[in-house]
């Protein structure tokens, strides 16, 4: 309760501050990570609290449009993508969904895999540059111009925890 509170705060804050457009992404399925795809029972108690975190934050995400009808709000689900990536990871360049590439032991997967992820958490530099494409074509899609030929434009985001906000003032 705490954790949507604050993100109520934070949504609101900014829609304070002037945003005409949010991108609010949902967490990846947290259960499918190197530190928890090994043990059955602790996977599926991460996956059924990932999806219940982003069952309440798309309610609050809902609210939020309900209230802020001048903001244009976009919610990326993360989750399916990631869902995605894992299910066929050819398609997206990858070769190990599974394992981490950096082990518990600093030691590295050096084999000419191309790891998703870095840790047991973390996804790889090849993960973000898919999840920002895939982002900026989730954007791009609803009409909204958020690059100039010089890069970003004012745009802030806020971390909160695995979700991340973007906001675009236009």
């Amino acid at each position: 309760r705490v954790l949507f509170r604050s993100i109520g705060i934070a949504l609101d804050m900014l829609a304070a501050a002037g945003v005409k457009h949010l991108l609010v992404a949902n967490m990846p399925n947290l259960g499918a990570t190197p530190s928890l795809n090994p043990y059955p029972a602790p996977s599926e108690g991460a996956k059924l609290l990932t999806q219940a975190f982003n069952a309440t934050l798309k309610g609050a995400v809902d609210s939020f449009k309900q209230t802020y009808t001048s903001i244009s709000v976009y919610y990326f689900d993360v989750y399916t993508l990631f869902e995605g990536v894992i299910a066929d990871p050819q398609s997206y360049g990858f070769t190990n969904v599974t394992d981490a590439y950096v082990n518990d032991d600093d030691t590295v997967n050096d084999n000419g895999e191309i790891y998703l992820f870095w840790d047991g958490v973390h996804p790889m530099t090849l993960a973000h540059k898919l999840l920002a494409k895939k982002a900026a074509d989730f954007v791009d899609g609803a009409s909204t111009a958020w690059y100039t030929s010089s890069g970003l434009l004012n745009i802030a985001s806020a971390s909160l925890g695995c979700l991340i906000i973007i906001s675009f003032i236009t």
